[in-house]
């Protein structure tokens, strides 16, 4: 079973929309045992409350990538940024992700790198507490780039996954859900418009067309 976890909607295919396209596009992503789990619906402190059109935009998202109803799941009642707050309820949903995976073989996590977001970091640090390396095969972070601007170029990343444009346009296409919905704030703009770009300059970088970048904590493949 392959697990997503992201704190935010629209953090898995900011981090993950390449990959997921590309198993999209080989036809192997709907015979995968796969679950997603949204860690809050997208709910700001302030008067301005858009989650109900961001998760209208990520339930299109996963309509589009073929991923089914019974395989995802958004958390609600808990505002973005507040996640220090509710470690403990994170931590149970985690566990509870964890219990139903492990009737499976072969379980991989994907999930936030260490970052400049507080909510990514607090996820971070949970998942690895769960998700121990003697409980699944595959541990891997994913990155979001606007969150990561001020760390080192290529620290803690591994693994690079290229991708072409036709990728880039199927992620393109994913992420624009969310570029559609009124009252966006400074913040998802810059996420919207800094995904794409960012990786590009990766894939010119590795004399590739497009990159994505994971760091790869534990694996026992060989």
């Amino acid at each position: 079973m392959k697990l997503f976890i992201g704190a935010h909607l629209d953090d898995i295919e900011i981090g993950c929309g390449a990959y997921l396209s590309c198993l999209k596009k080989r036809g192997e992503l709907e015979f995968i045992n796969k679950r997603i789990l949204i860690l809050s619906e997208g709910r700001f402190n302030n008067p301005i409350d858009v989650s109900n059109k961001r998760k209208e935009a990520f339930e299109i998202n996963m309509e589009k990538l073929g991923i089914k109803e019974n395989e995802y799941k958004i958390l609600s009642q808990r505002i973005d940024t507040e996640f220090y707050d509710h470690q403990h309820e994170i931590k149970h949903h985690l566990n509870e992700l964890l219990k139903e995976a492990q009737d499976d073989e072969i379980i991989e996590v994907y999930f936030h790198s260490t970052d400049n977001h507080q909510d990514h970091q607090i996820v971070n640090k949970l998942v690895k507490e769960i998700f121990r390396p003697f409980l699944v095969n595959r541990l891997v972070e994913f990155e979001i780039p606007s969150s990561n601007l001020f760390n080192q170029p290529g620290d803690n990343f591994n693994y690079y996954l290229p991708f072409d444009k036709e990728i880039a346009d199927m992620k393109q296409e994913l992420i624009d859900s969310y570029e559609n919905i009124s009252l966006f704030t400074t913040e998802d703009a810059r996420d919207i418009n800094y995904t794409l770009m960012f990786n590009k300059m990766l894939g010119r970088k590795l004399n590739k067309d497009f990159c994505e970048r994971y760091n790869i904590i534990y694996t026992d493949y060989i």
